[in-house]
């Protein structure tokens, strides 16, 4: 067996490109995917919540406004970009729970550099738990 060399996080250098942005998406995105069947009020917002919206806005507040171009053309770009906010807003609160969860479950620092670190493990960064 060969000794495993340990990189602190001061040495780590996080990898960058697109497609390591592919791959933390998509890694992001299936890990938010597994916890729906468990919470299924995530489905419920982010399916539910825009069709509520269009049918708010197209069909209950159509004679209200006064636009230039047909009414839907209007309507529907604004709630699409309404929908992938409010869905980056639960990826943003899914993240900081991950790294609260992190920072209480051991030394913090060893979930910088993706490793696995027990409470009851010694850390094998350089700082003392």
């Amino acid at each position: 067996m060969s000794a495993s060399t340990f990189v602190t996080a001061e040495q780590y250098d996080p990898p960058t490109g697109l497609s390591w942005l592919l791959k933390d998406s998509w890694t992001e995105a299936t890990r938010h995917l597994k916890a729906v069947p468990r919470n299924p009020e995530l489905l419920v917002f982010a399916t539910i919540q825009p069709i509520m919206f269009i049918v708010l806005f197209v069909y209950v507040f159509k004679g209200s406004v006064n636009v230039p171009i047909d009414y839907v053309q209007y309507v529907i770009p604004g709630i699409f970009a309404q929908t992938i906010l409010f869905n980056s807003a639960f990826t943003g609160v899914g993240g900081v729970d991950d790294l609260s969860r992190a920072s209480s479950t051991g030394c913090g620092r060893c979930r910088c550099t993706r490793r696995p670190c027990s409470s009851a493990a010694p850390c094998p960064t350089s700082c003392a738990t």
